[in-house]
Formats: C-alpha cells, sequence, structure tokens
C-alpha cells in the first residue's frame, strides 16, 4: 500500500478534485480501513484461539512465503479504467519484473485485459477506496478472489489528464511490491519502529473513527503496522516499500526516525530483494525458501510452540506453497539437534488435523518431529 502497512498494502490515501493528493500517509480517515487491513485483522483474531498473543507474529510469518513461483508469467487484468491509465499501471508495474525471472502478461494493448470469469493472478480496479494491494499469492485465497480485485489505486473515477500522475506511478510501484510478494520496510527489525508510535493516539484515532475498542486496536491494528518483517537486510528509509505513516502517529512526530513522506522509486534494496526472491533459475529461489524457513524457524523457537500449535503452523505455510509444480523440501529446525534435519515428511508424525487446511494443497505433505523441535514440508508435484 503506499500509505503503508503490513498486510498488505496501502492505506487510505485521498485524491482532491484535481486530482493531487490531499492525504498521503496512514491516518487520513474511514478509507485507512482497506480490505486487506480488514482481512488480516480477521485472521490474527481466528488464530488467538490457537496461539494467544503469539498469533499476530505468525500470521507475519505467514507473509514470508507468499512469492510466487520464479519463472511465472502472473495473468494481470482489469475491472476498469481507460486505456491510457492501464497503459501507465502496465509501464509503472513492469519495472519490478527488470533483472527478474518472473513475466506478467496484461493482454494486448491498448485495452488490456479485462477481468472475466477466468480467474488472474492479480485483478487491478481503480475505483474503491484508497490504496491496497494483498500480498503476493495472497490474491489467489479464495475469499480474495471471492471479493474481486486484488489491488487498487484510488483515482475518484477521475479522468486520466486530471490525475496527479506522479503520485499515481508511485502508488503504482508501492502496490505492485505487494503484489509480488513484498512487505513494508518499517516493519525491518532493525527499524525499531514499534517503539516510535504514539498508541495512546492510534487508539483514539480507531474509536473515533471506526468504533474499535482498545483491545480491538491491540488485536486487529498493531499487528498490521507493528509485526515484523523478517527479512535480514539492514533498514532501508528511502525504501519505496516503506509505510508512509502520519506524523500524528508518532511520538515525536516528523522527528520520528520512522517518519517518512511518501518514497518516490525503488531503492537499490528494494531492486536486490525482488531480485533475490525471483532469481534466474528455480535452485536460487528453492535457496531462497530456505533461507526464509530458517528465519521463521527461529521466530517460532522464540515462541515456543508445542506439536499441535507446530502442526497448525505447518498447515499454514503449507497451504502458501501450493502454487509451485516442482519439488520443494523446506525444514523448520527449532534447535540446533532436531530431529527435522536432513528427514523427510515421511518420518516425522503428519499434521494430524490439518487435513482440511491443505486440502486445497494436494501436493503438500506437512509432518512434525515427535519432539517438538521442528517440522518439515514437501512439495511433491
Amino acid at each position: 500500500m503506499i500509505t503503508k502497512t503490513l498486510p498488505v498494502l496501502v492505506l487510505g490515501a485521498m485524491v482532491t478534485m484535481t486530482g493531487s493528493s490531499l492525504a498521503h500517509r496512514w491516518g487520513s480517515g474511514s478509507d485507512d480501513l482497506t480490505p486487506p487491513l480488514v482481512s488480516y485483522a480477521e485472521d490474527v483474531r481466528s488464530m488467538r484461539g490457537d496461539f494467544g498473543t503469539a498469533a499476530p507474529v505468525l500470521r507475519g510469518v505467514y507473509n514470508q512465503l507468499n512469492l510466487w513461483p520464479a519463472g511465472q508469467t502472473l495473468m494481470v487484468c482489469f475491472y476498469d479504467g481507460d486505456s491510457e491509465l492501464k497503459a501507465l499501471f502496465v509501464a509503472t508495474a513492469q519495472k519490478w519484473l527488470q533483472g527478474t525471472s518472473l513475466k506478467a502478461d496484461f493482454g494486448l494493448a491498448p485495452n488490456f485485459r479485462t477481468c472475466g470469469s477466468n480467474v488472474s493472478d492479480i485483478r487491478v480496479t481503480f475505483l474503491q477506496k484508497g490504496y491496497w494491494s494483498y500480498i503476493g499469492t495472497d490474491s489467489l485465497h479464495a475469499e480474495v478472489v471471492k471479493k474481486g480485485a486484488s489491488l487498487n489505486i484510488e483515482t475518484n473515477g477521475l479522468p486520466f489528464r486530471s490525475l496527479n500522475l506522479p503520485w499515481i506511478a508511485e502508488a503504482i510501484t508501492h502496490e505492485f511490491g505487494h503484489a509480488l510478494g513484498l512487505l513494508h520496510e518499517h516493519q525491518s527489525p532493525a527499524s525499531r519502529c514499534g517503539d516510535e508510535f504514539d498508541w495512546g493516539k492510534i487508539t483514539n484515532f480507531a474509536k473515533d473513527k471506526w468504533g474499535w475498542t482498545a483491545e480491538e486496536v491491540r488485536t486487529n491494528f498493531a499487528p498490521y503496522v507493528d509485526a515484523p518483517r523478517l527479512r535480514t537486510t539492514p533498514y532501508d528509509k528511502n525504501s519505496v516499500m516503506h509505510y508512509a505513516l502520519a506524523d500524528w502517529m508518532f511520538k515525536r512526530g516528523k522527528k520520528s526516525r520512522c517518519y517518512v513522506s511518501e518514497p518516490r522509486r525503488m531503492s537499490k534494496t528494494d531492486r536486490s530483494t525482488v531480485v533475490n526472491a525471483y532469481p534466474p533459475t528455480l535452485a536460487l529461489q528453492s535457496k531462497e525458501l530456505e533461507k526464509r524457513a530458517a528465519t521463521i524457524s527461529g521466530v517460532m523457537n522464540q515462541l515456543r510452540l508445542n506439536t499441535r500449535q507446530l502442526a497448525v503452523v505447518g498447515a499454514g505455510l503449507g497451504a502458501k506453497l501450493r502454487h509451485y509444480k516442482r519439488k520443494i523440501h523446506l525444514e523448520f529446525a527449532l534447535t540446533k539437534e532436531s530431529m527435522v534435519r536432513g528427514a523427510d515428511v515421511g518420518s516425522m508424525n503428519p499434521c494430524e488435523g490439518e487435513v482440511a487446511k491443505l486440502a486445497q494443497a494436494p501436493t503438500v505433505s506437512c509432518g512434525v518431529a515427535p519432539d517438538g523441535t521442528g517440522l518439515v514440508l514437501e512439495v511433491d508435484p
């Protein structure tokens, strides 16, 4: 999103009648409550029964595997927008793909592909409120598909020549980054942005605008903007994926180390991140997935999950791998001596009770170490 948040997604910006940006950052009002934020909050609430206070962290963990398979051609369609606006979207989005193995098929110019009965990977609209996108393959989640669009760039229905085109291009860059699986940069562990928030003001804002209680803010909003971004690259304040939060949300206002105006273009870190996620060979992407599995393992180790909880997490992570059409083996070892190191899924206890969650991922198998020291996921198409 451009006014960025975890979910993926930009939160509410509005456009004046002249097409200029009235509110570039999150914190402008009811339009901030975007579909991805609502979906994210619902996920966290549903996970609290199994994980309690660890639910927000684990929901963020799932996002780490929202990558598209390397070498894939993503099908992109449009619900609306004139030919000039769609051409701007295509030209801007294509910049992300340079140097990667991903391709995007937008259909033929000048009209490009219209969203219809055949579900496209990324489904774009310009008519809803706010600037937002679901994260990577979350756009193909059954509930998201039912709702239609997976990415929105608000234009208020204004004609192309009346829009603030540099601003629209910035919004497209940020949101398409989310559509490729990139997360918000302010969630870097090195940023410590969570310490900068004025939670009292944020709670009052949510109460006035959305009718949320303080508990609902902690449950719904806090994880969305403050869950950890697990990628281990240094904090990059210049990233186009940095969430631009309103200055009033910080204790020190514009003096906060985490306050930024909207980034204008991709940074070197943005470029290296997307290239690492979608390298030229399948083997290299598998290595990237293994690195992410190792990082996830460290987080899970700190949470002290039991075998039942590991099975639930395994099913959630396994569902993220359902789009892969090649063999993948991922080990989530919680200790140096974990039984899962070098083991295959068949030697583990199956993730019992999680069959339903993996029903839409028939090529994915999930196994938990009997001693609770890890889990294994395998894709065998």
